[in-house]
């Protein structure tokens, strides 16, 4: 069964990955191919956050991986004393490989450095991805590189206690740099996609 369930996970990484390199939106070629292979309606899924990535280097050289169907994504967003967002985090739980995060640091509209932080309240930016293969977990922490912004959406969340509103964003990013696999020290590299849909 476990086999079975990578299996479809790496198809639909390959989906993903090819939507790359095609022409026109990336996102759309992302979510037509995604769209079908999930047998779900690509307006719905504009709805869902996910990520896909490539590791060059190490024992899954070459090997890409995307976001489990089950696993639930959620934001968590950061405001400065004027409601200004300065810090967004992007997290997939992921009961069977291990949780997968997404940190963005906001300097103006740009995504500040990665760095080799694990703190998701922390000041850095930072990745951290968790993969299960062959029976083996896998975890990557980003030790520097950077986020390039695709998309950002701002929408605004109402605080259903103190009816104030607070904005929120919709982010859309590519992601690349050097990275630790931290329970064998090998280096790689990885490169690869991350949509978070804030559903507030």
């Amino acid at each position: 069964m476990r086999t079975n369930l990578v299996n479809r996970l790496m198809l639909l990484a390959g989906i993903s990955l090819l939507a790359f390199a095609c022409g026109g939106s990336k996102e759309d070629q992302a979510l037509e191919k995604v769209a079908k292979e999930l047998g779900m309606d690509k307006e719905k899924l504009k709805s869902k956050s996910f990520y896909s990535y490539e590791v060059s280097g190490g024992s899954l050289d070459g090997q890409t991986f995307t976001t489990p169907v089950y696993a639930q994504a959620g934001i968590d967003t950061r405001w400065d004393e004027n409601r200004k967002i300065n810090a967004s985090t992007i997290g997939f739980v992921d009961p069977l490989q291990g949780n997968s995060t997404f940190r963005m640091i906001w300097e103006d509209d740009r995504i500040s450095p990665l760095k080799p932080e694990e703190n998701p309240f922390g000041e850095n930016s930072f990745v951290e991805l968790k993969v299960a293969k062959d029976d083996e977990k896998h975890v990557f922490l980003s030790q520097s590189g950077s986020y390039k912004l695709i998309s950002k959406k701002p929408k605004t969340w109402v605080d259903q206690i103190t009816k104030e509103g607070y904005p929120v964003l919709d982010i859309e990013a590519e992601f690349e740099g050097d990275f630790i696999e931290t329970s064998t020290g090998q280096k790689v590299k990885i490169k690869g996609w991350v949509k978070g849909f804030d559903p507030r």
